[in-house]
């Protein structure tokens, strides 16, 4: 298996990216970003993976074996075997690799949601979250990092709030259900029978269950006191249940403005224990 960093913009990196996650081979164990707003920024801070600003050349050594980059490096980084970033996309032998646009889409006009206030349309967002319901959700953490991104300009554009979650979820000794778990029952599915259309999901190869809804602070409580009485009552007769959930949020623009800052700070509160576990989120 081959530990691989992946440089260069995000036209560059992410189709290879997309290409190499979950093939099993190899192992991408660091990016660089052309900006800390970048979709590949967002991405390395959701996946816990360094990039390449964050380290020194020599400590880069010891954590990769080949770099993957079409552009010039410099420095200890250079000693590395090279490769192009298509040959580092075909090594995942045969997925399909796919042009990334330079910009997301432009935020829609508003429209009413059931409160009665305005928002953007979810009619295309909800399209994307059908087509993502058809595939297995491990597949789409770069649409949901895109999705993130996406609604923080809708938002910004129409003064509005959201809700990131994380859900982890741990079985009865207290050990994190692997990733595997969610390509099977009860949790094959979950998204699509307990979302809503106006919902994005992801999945992180931790086994974290990210989760992007339109709640105002208020509507977050409940919110996060669905989903983990939901998740705790379909895992009361799986094998090694009941599941525990650990649960974090964080709000836009409380607790951040950007991306990257949204996704360290419900991080953060996962780990640290900020947010109750189980029945008592």
């Amino acid at each position: 298996m081959k530990r691989i960093i992946l440089a260069g913009d995000d036209k560059q990196v992410l189709p290879a990216l997309e290409a190499l996650r979950g093939s099993g081979a190899h192992e991408v164990v660091g990016l660089s970003a052309s900006s800390p707003d970048s979709l590949t920024a967002l991405y390395a801070e959701i996946m816990a993976l360094p990039l390449l600003t964050e380290l020194e050349s020599s400590e880069w050594l010891g954590r990769a074996d080949t770099l993957a980059s079409d552009e010039e490096i410099a420095g200890e980084l250079a000693a590395l075997p090279r490769l192009s970033l298509a040959e580092a996309a075909s090594l995942a032998g045969g997925r399909s690799v796919q042009a990334v646009g330079a910009e997301a889409a432009a935020p829609s006009p508003p429209q009413q949601r059931d409160s009665g206030k305005t928002q953007p349309p979810t009619a295309a967002k909800g399209k994307a979250t059908r087509q993502r319901r058809a595939r297995p959700a491990t597949s789409e953490l770069l649409d949901f990092a895109r999705e993130l991104q996406r609604e923080i300009r809708r938002s910004e554009r129409y003064h509005l709030g959201f809700c990131l979650t994380l859900l982890r979820l741990e079985d009865a000794q207290g050990r994190p259900l692997e990733v595997a778990a969610y390509r099977h029952q009860p949790l094959r599915g979950f998204e699509s029978r307990h979302g809503r259309i106006s919902d994005c999901w992801g999945l992180s190869a931790e086994g974290i269950v990210l989760h992007l809804a339109p709640e105002t602070p208020e509507q977050a409580v409940f919110l996060r006191r669905r989903l983990v009485n939901t998740l705790q009552e379909e895992s009361q007769r799986v094998p090694g249940g009941p599941w525990q959930v650990r649960v974090a949020q964080a709000l836009y623009p409380r607790d951040g403005e950007e991306a990257r800052e949204l996704i360290a700070m419900a991080l953060a509160r996962l780990e640290m224990g900020r947010e109750e576990s189980g029945g008592g989120a």
